[in-house]
């Protein structure tokens, strides 16, 4: 039953969404690299799509990094179990080791997904004061100025009866400003 789980349940589909991803980003980087090298007259629906296929390179790049994380935290667990079925128990810390990775795993999610979404990223390198391109003419302190007004933004609706609707009259203001 270990053997089947291991080969049926985990490492079978690890190597097909692996494949799967590793064909769309080939996919896409072939589109794009075919738009680089057109010598025609980008119209501004090519420029769109141009866009569009950058932002799904980036998202399978993330997705990617996810699939890693998630590999690297599940295998040495369940390597170990087929292992032991062979020749023996492992010692108590290389189990604990694997199973709080397994855990980990759960713990790291929430941090791989809110940072595969690029305003919660940006939102994170504002609030950090981490100067992009964008913002090298900026001030550092109009930065944390802005990254002030959104947290406190946040502390007043926690108050008030429409939180929603002010918290995105803030943010709004604070990205047009």
């Amino acid at each position: 039953m270990v053997l089947f789980n291991f080969f049926g349940c985990v490492l079978t589909p690890l190597v097909i969404i692996y494949a799967i991803y590793g064909y769309i980003y080939q996919f896409i980087r072939g589109k794009l690299r075919a738009q680089r090298l057109s010598d025609e007259v980008l119209q501004p629906e090519s420029e769109k799509t141009g866009v569009n296929l950058r932002k799904e390179s980036n998202v399978t790049k993330r997705i990617f990094l996810i699939l890693v994380s998630f590999s690297l935290c599940w295998l040495p667990l369940h390597i170990m179990n087929c292992i032991s079925l062979f020749a023996g128990q492992f010692s108590a810390p290389a189990v604990v080791v694997a199973v709080f990775l397994s855990h980990a795993n759960s713990a790291i999610n929430p941090f791989l997904y809110a940072l595969a979404n690029p305003r919660v990223l940006s939102a994170l390198k504002r609030t950090l004061g981490v100067r992009s391109r964008a913002t090298v003419g900026v001030e550092p302190s109009r930065i944390k100025v802005q990254s002030i007004a959104v947290v406190s933004a946040i502390a007043s609706t926690m108050a008030s009866q429409q939180p929603r609707d002010y918290i995105k009259e803030q943010l709004v203001i604070s990205d047009v400003s």
